[in-house]
């Protein structure tokens, strides 16, 4: 069984520096150019901290198949995050966040297909989140949806990010790639995840290997924090203590850092 107790406490301590919440954040940017950027970014790292929460209690649990399958969903929230943050940057406030958005519409489509393959009437539609896409929905073609889909699939999003900060192969992402590629199949029950488990059947490889995962997962959840935070921090200068005591205590941690 790992032992992920000076991982819970580096994450403890990380928590502990951030001065403020999401709340606070989303309320601070209301009413500016980015106030639907920071509630989709504020969401999206919440969903992060959650995900990441699970993460580690599968690792102690010592689930190393379960915790490969939502540290790959945990990676593909990472990567929609970071591409709406850079794009705050490099675009007008909130274009990135309304493509984002518009994959609701895709959501719907597809809901609506659901039903339709299995031989069911949807007699009425249901209320929610997801009514306000019905309509335009009914109208789309599959390739309608594609195109809204296109924009946040893996290959788009990080080609995205090599836009937005210049970077070329080996790079931060040179971490992520492999590990999004190789844990689809746990994901999606590929048969490639049999070969992936077999070197970690030995109980001290895989307490080292779900080490690895939580750690990465901690790193990359107080990456994100600090990225939001940098982001209100330039609109709200309040916000700049809570963003350089988190800063500071990530500097003076080892780890994975982005």
């Amino acid at each position: 069984m790992a032992n992920l107790a000076e991982i819970r406490h580096r994450d403890n301590q990380l928590a502990e520096a951030i001065l403020s919440n999401h709340v606070q954040i989303v309320d601070a940017l209301h009413g500016t150019a980015y106030q639907e950027t920071g509630l989709i970014l504020s969401s999206l790292v919440e969903k992060l901290g959650l995900l990441k929460a699970g993460i580690l209690e599968l690792g102690e649990k010592d689930n190393l198949y379960s915790m490969y399958v939502l540290f790959r969903v945990f990676l593909e929230h990472l990567l929609r995050t970071l591409v709406i943050f850079l794009s705050t940057k490099r675009e007008y406030p909130d274009s990135k966040v309304q493509e984002y958005l518009r994959l609701g519409v895709a959501e719907a489509f597809e809901y609506i297909k659901a039903y339709e393959d299995a031989g069911l009437v949807l007699d009425s539609l249901p209320t929610g989140k997801l009514a306000q896409w019905f309509s335009e929905a009914k109208g789309l073609s599959r390739s309608d949806v594609r195109k809204i889909t296109s924009v946040f699939t893996y290959r788009k999003l990080i080609r995205s990010i090599r836009k937005y900060i210049g970077a070329t192969s080996p790079d931060f992402l040179s971490k992520i790639i492999p590990n999004y590629s190789q844990l689809s199949a746990f994901v999606h029950g590929g048969p490639s995840a049999d070969s992936i488990l077999m070197p970690f059947q030995d109980d001290v490889a895989r307490g080292e290997e779900i080490k690895r995962v939580a750690d990465l997962a901690v790193s990359i959840l107080y990456s994100a924090e600090r990225w939001l935070l940098l982001l209100v921090s330039q609109i709200k200068p309040e916000f700049k203590i809570s963003y350089d005591s988190l800063d500071q205590k990530i500097r003076n941690m080892s780890g994975f850092s982005l």
